[in-house]
């Protein structure tokens, strides 16, 4: 059984990684895919909700939901960043072949979290009794029961989720992230439909938070039935761990939720500024801006997510090479999809950006132009953060991320009251190049043990090779409009030369990985044309 202090060096186990189906570059390949299907139905419901819910509730009555969810939302922070931390140790159990540890550890953190979930709600419902909530939220539409009991079935769906999460996290720990995604993706399907016929039929605030719970409730009976399935080996009653064990996990799992918040709050004291120096309508055009600068850290943040587990598998499988060479990999090609897609959708924002607001505002391109940047930027330190945070070095991230947000906040109080929203877009940048851009790079190739020279080689290369040469004729052709069909010619030629450059850059042996995922494709497409 492992220690739970103990590092993966002291007691690696090479053999224990084929235990893990499939190549890395194909469980990587797979997990992206199910996670983006997972955030484009969670943008089709976004889109869907609120012409549905104006139709048949109406404005005052859709916006006192949006209060009541949102105040809920709050619990979320009930986790105490466990998850993320739990399925980190359990992956590195079962890279070594560990089961008991495994085991261990996720009924440690079940212990914990079913303690925890019912003394929050046990709070909520107190807490709900006592206050006068309809006058609190300003309600003038849902009435008081109404209002209330809709608020602790919301909050009894996010508690219950909670330990369902680390219950989830088995498979992300054992290769099976796309699964876990799939069924997470099914689930949000079935709250989006059952949500949107239930405001269809003019339901109660209530009815529909009852329905989100059953719902919930059954995806949670499902999964047991197919971990146990899956794995006949892996109790689910938490009769190894224990509660003293589980609690030592809140502190390191509080700096993973320190983690989550930081950008949160870092964003959100850059709203303040603007609209303290300069004005309510200038935070509109600001955070409208920022929303479609981030389309890259969309795109960035699902491949992210799916390599994550891959690094803590290399980690606690004692494979220093292997987790040098991934970085190296994955650090190169996520860089190169976040700048791709923030290049692309620059044509697309000049387009969509004016009819998007209604035609209140016009594209700021010196704004849109830093916050740009910055997303680039992003792409190029977050894969370290990325790693840290998949080994359980947490705490070094922790360090940069407030350092980001004072020195960003500090810069931003004289920059906006002097340039306005670029100031702010400027004092968001500056903070990144500062702190984040090096402090993470550096961390992160001290662990794996190589140069920051070596990490900041291998991101430049990508940045002025694969993404700047080509497409600084491709924005200067579009820049000084020279027709759409030569525009889109010149954009075309410089994607085709950006994909030739960035295939050179990655490694022989990724390159040879890609092709074994592409030829399976290639022969169905055969084998379908034979048939016919």
């Amino acid at each position: 059984m492992t220690i739970p202090g103990e590092t993966p060096a002291d007691n690696p186990q090479p053999a224990a990684a084929p235990l893990f189906k499939g190549s890395l570059l194909g469980r990587v390949g797979r997990g992206t895919g199910a996670l983006g299907f997972g955030g484009i139905l969670n943008i089709l419901s976004q889109v869907a909700l609120v012409p549905v819910a104006l139709r048949f509730w109406g404005e005052v009555r859709y916006g006192e939901w949006i209060v009541l969810s949102g105040v809920v939302l709050a619990l979320k922070v009930t986790d105490l960043g466990l998850q993320v931390y739990v399925v980190n140790k359990m992956c590195i159990a079962y890279s070594r072949g560990q089961r008991e540890a495994f085991q261990s550890f996720l009924h440690d953190a079940i212990r914990v979290q079913l303690w925890l979930g019912a003394g929050v709600i046990v709070g909520v419902a107190a807490a709900l009794h006592i206050l006068p909530v309809r006058h609190i939220l300003n309600l003038n539409v849902a009435s008081s029961g109404e209002a209330k009991l809709a608020m602790f079935l919301l909050a009894t769906e996010l508690v219950i989720g909670v330990p369902a999460g680390v219950l989830g996290g088995v498979y992300r720990s054992t290769g099976r992230l796309p699964r876990a995604a799939m069924i997470g993706a099914i689930q949000q399907s079935a709250m989006i439909i059952s949500t949107l016929v239930l405001i269809a039929l003019s339901s109660r605030f209530d009815v529909i938070a009852a329905s989100r719970v059953a719902i919930t409730t059954v995806f949670i009976v499902l999964t047991v039935f197919d971990v146990r399935r899956l794995y006949p080996w892996l109790s689910l009653s938490p009769r190894l761990g224990s509660f003293r064990s589980g609690l030592a996990f809140i502190g390191p799992g509080l700096l993973f939720l320190v983690i989550a918040l930081s950008d949160f709050l870092s964003s959100q004291l850059l709203t303040l500024i603007v609209n303290a120096r300069v004005g309510g309508s200038a935070v509109s055009q600001f955070v409208t801006l920022r929303t479609a600068s981030n389309i890259g850290i969309m795109g960035g943040g699902l491949f992210l997510s799916a390599m994550w587990p891959e690094f803590t598998r290399l980690h606690g499988a004692g494979d220093q090479i292997g987790l040098r060479r991934a970085l190296r990999s994955f650090a190169m090609i996520h860089l190169y999809i976040v700048g791709l897609v923030s290049i692309l959708s620059v044509p697309l924002v000049a387009v969509l950006y004016g009819r998007w607001t209604s035609g209140v505002y016009r594209v700021d391109w010196t704004v849109f132009g830093l916050m740009s940047i910055r997303v680039i930027v992003w792409g190029a330190w977050s894969p370290a953060l990325a790693l840290l945070g998949a080994i359980n070095k947490q705490h070094r991230v922790v360090l940069a991320l407030i350092l980001n947000a004072l020195l960003t906040g500090a810069a931003a109080v004289p920059l906006v009251a002097r340039y306005g929203i670029a100031g702010a877009a400027f004092a968001n940048l500056l903070g990144d190049v500062a702190t984040v851009a090096w402090m993470l790079p550096r961390d992160v190739s001290a662990e794996v043990g190589q140069s920051l020279r070596a990490y900041l080689r291998d991101t430049g290369r990508v940045l002025g090779g694969a993404l700047g040469l080509p497409f600084l004729f491709a924005l200067g052709a579009w820049a000084t409009d020279t027709g759409v069909v030569t525009t889109s010619g010149v954009w075309t030629l410089a994607g085709l030369c950006s994909a030739a450059i960035m295939w050179r850059l990655i490694d022989i042996a990724d390159r040879e990985s890609a092709l074994r995922l592409l030829r399976p494709m290639y022969l169905l497409r055969r084998k379908d044309k034979r048939s016919v």
